[in-house]
Protein backbone atom coordinates (compact mmCIF):
# COMPACT_ATOMS: atom_id res chain seq x y z
CA UNK A 1 0.00 0.00 0.00
CA UNK A 2 1.35 3.40 -0.88
CA UNK A 3 0.98 7.01 1.15
CA UNK A 4 -2.20 7.54 -1.41
CA UNK A 5 -3.94 4.59 0.39
CA UNK A 6 -3.86 6.26 3.47
CA UNK A 7 -4.72 10.01 2.37
CA UNK A 8 -8.12 9.71 3.22
CA UNK A 9 -7.55 8.52 6.72
CA UNK A 10 -6.24 11.57 6.97
CA UNK A 11 -8.03 13.59 5.33
CA UNK A 12 -11.40 12.34 7.77
CA UNK A 13 -9.53 12.90 10.91
CA UNK A 14 -8.59 16.76 10.42
CA UNK A 15 -12.13 17.23 8.68
CA UNK A 16 -13.92 15.23 11.69
CA UNK A 17 -11.45 17.46 14.30
CA UNK A 18 -12.28 20.96 12.75
CA UNK A 19 -16.15 19.36 12.28
CA UNK A 20 -16.38 18.73 15.95
CA UNK A 21 -14.86 21.96 17.23
CA UNK A 22 -16.59 24.17 15.16
CA UNK A 23 -20.38 22.06 15.94
CA UNK A 24 -19.71 22.79 19.06
CA UNK A 25 -18.91 26.49 18.77
CA UNK A 26 -22.05 26.80 16.61
CA UNK A 27 -24.28 24.65 18.22
CA UNK A 28 -23.66 25.66 22.14
CA UNK A 29 -21.95 28.91 21.92
CA UNK A 30 -24.09 31.17 19.49
CA UNK A 31 -27.86 29.78 20.10
CA UNK A 32 -28.31 30.13 16.34
CA UNK A 33 -31.49 27.93 15.14
CA UNK A 34 -29.13 24.68 14.50
CA UNK A 35 -31.50 24.32 11.01
CA UNK A 36 -30.60 27.54 9.40
CA UNK A 37 -26.89 26.77 10.22
CA UNK A 38 -27.30 23.70 8.55
CA UNK A 39 -29.10 25.44 5.62
CA UNK A 40 -26.19 27.78 5.46
CA UNK A 41 -23.35 25.07 6.08
CA UNK A 42 -24.92 22.81 3.20
CA UNK A 43 -25.23 25.81 1.07
CA UNK A 44 -21.14 26.51 1.15
CA UNK A 45 -20.87 22.56 1.17
CA UNK A 46 -22.62 22.40 -2.10
CA UNK A 47 -20.24 25.33 -4.05
CA UNK A 48 -17.06 23.92 -2.28
CA UNK A 49 -18.28 20.36 -3.85
CA UNK A 50 -19.57 22.06 -7.23
CA UNK A 51 -15.94 23.30 -7.60
CA UNK A 52 -14.01 19.59 -6.91
CA UNK A 53 -16.40 18.27 -9.36
CA UNK A 54 -15.36 20.44 -12.08
CA UNK A 55 -11.45 20.01 -11.18
CA UNK A 56 -12.13 16.31 -10.49
CA UNK A 57 -10.30 14.06 -13.33
CA UNK A 58 -12.12 13.66 -16.48
CA UNK A 59 -13.94 10.23 -16.96
CA UNK A 60 -15.04 10.14 -13.41
CA UNK A 61 -18.27 12.06 -13.72
CA UNK A 62 -21.78 11.46 -13.79
CA UNK A 63 -23.50 11.71 -16.96
CA UNK A 64 -26.77 11.96 -18.41
CA UNK A 65 -29.20 8.92 -16.98
CA UNK A 66 -26.81 8.56 -14.27
CA UNK A 67 -27.55 11.12 -12.65
CA UNK A 68 -31.26 9.25 -11.93
CA UNK A 69 -29.36 5.81 -11.26
CA UNK A 70 -27.09 7.86 -7.93
CA UNK A 71 -30.17 10.15 -7.30
CA UNK A 72 -32.18 7.54 -4.66
CA UNK A 73 -28.55 6.78 -3.20
CA UNK A 74 -28.00 10.59 -2.87
CA UNK A 75 -31.34 11.59 -1.14
CA UNK A 76 -30.41 8.83 1.57
CA UNK A 77 -26.99 10.41 2.04
CA UNK A 78 -28.13 13.99 2.32
CA UNK A 79 -30.61 12.57 5.07
CA UNK A 80 -28.18 11.02 6.95
CA UNK A 81 -25.70 14.22 6.45
CA UNK A 82 -28.88 15.62 8.27
CA UNK A 83 -29.08 13.48 11.14
CA UNK A 84 -26.05 13.31 12.12
CA UNK A 85 -24.96 16.88 11.68
CA UNK A 86 -28.38 18.28 13.21
CA UNK A 87 -28.08 15.59 16.03
CA UNK A 88 -24.23 16.64 16.72
CA UNK A 89 -25.60 20.42 17.09
CA UNK A 90 -28.37 19.64 19.13
CA UNK A 91 -26.09 17.67 21.31
CA UNK A 92 -23.80 20.37 21.51
CA UNK A 93 -26.37 22.76 22.43
CA UNK A 94 -27.37 20.33 25.20
CA UNK A 95 -23.81 20.64 26.40
CA UNK A 96 -22.01 17.32 25.93
CA UNK A 97 -18.38 17.64 25.89
CA UNK A 98 -16.66 17.04 22.59
CA UNK A 99 -14.39 14.07 23.61
CA UNK A 100 -17.68 12.69 25.71
CA UNK A 101 -20.28 13.29 22.75
CA UNK A 102 -18.06 11.92 20.21
CA UNK A 103 -16.63 8.50 21.93
CA UNK A 104 -19.75 7.49 22.54
CA UNK A 105 -21.58 8.16 19.15
CA UNK A 106 -18.44 6.35 17.74
CA UNK A 107 -18.93 3.00 20.07
CA UNK A 108 -22.93 3.19 19.06
CA UNK A 109 -21.95 3.84 15.59
CA UNK A 110 -19.76 0.83 15.39
CA UNK A 111 -21.90 -1.21 16.47
CA UNK A 112 -24.90 -0.16 14.49
CA UNK A 113 -22.36 -0.07 11.60
CA UNK A 114 -21.78 -3.84 12.27
CA UNK A 115 -25.43 -4.49 11.87
CA UNK A 116 -26.12 -3.21 8.85
CA UNK A 117 -23.10 -5.05 7.54
CA UNK A 118 -24.35 -7.88 8.56
CA UNK A 119 -28.23 -7.74 7.96
CA UNK A 120 -27.55 -5.80 4.64
CA UNK A 121 -24.44 -6.55 2.88
CA UNK A 122 -24.06 -10.16 4.35
CA UNK A 123 -20.37 -9.62 5.93
CA UNK A 124 -19.13 -11.79 8.68
CA UNK A 125 -18.48 -11.09 12.42
CA UNK A 126 -15.52 -12.68 12.86
CA UNK A 127 -14.33 -13.63 16.10
CA UNK A 128 -11.37 -11.12 16.38
CA UNK A 129 -13.98 -8.36 15.46
CA UNK A 130 -15.95 -9.37 18.63
CA UNK A 131 -13.31 -9.29 20.90
CA UNK A 132 -12.57 -5.84 19.25
CA UNK A 133 -15.82 -5.00 19.81
CA UNK A 134 -15.57 -5.64 23.32
CA UNK A 135 -12.38 -3.84 24.11
CA UNK A 136 -13.60 -0.95 22.66
CA UNK A 137 -16.75 -1.21 24.53
CA UNK A 138 -14.64 -1.98 27.57
CA UNK A 139 -12.86 1.39 26.84
CA UNK A 140 -15.62 3.56 26.27
CA UNK A 141 -16.77 2.54 29.98
CA UNK A 142 -13.72 3.03 31.42
CA UNK A 143 -12.80 6.07 29.76
CA UNK A 144 -16.31 7.06 31.19
CA UNK A 145 -16.27 5.87 34.46
CA UNK A 146 -16.06 8.67 37.31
Amino acid sequence: MTLYHYLPIAVIAGAAALYHASSKNLGGALGANPWAVLALTYLLSALVSFVLFWFWPAGEGVKGAEWRSVLPGAMLLGLACVGIEGGYLLAYRFGWDITQLFSITSVVNTMAIFAVGLVLFKEHLTPSALVGLSFVITGIGLVHWR
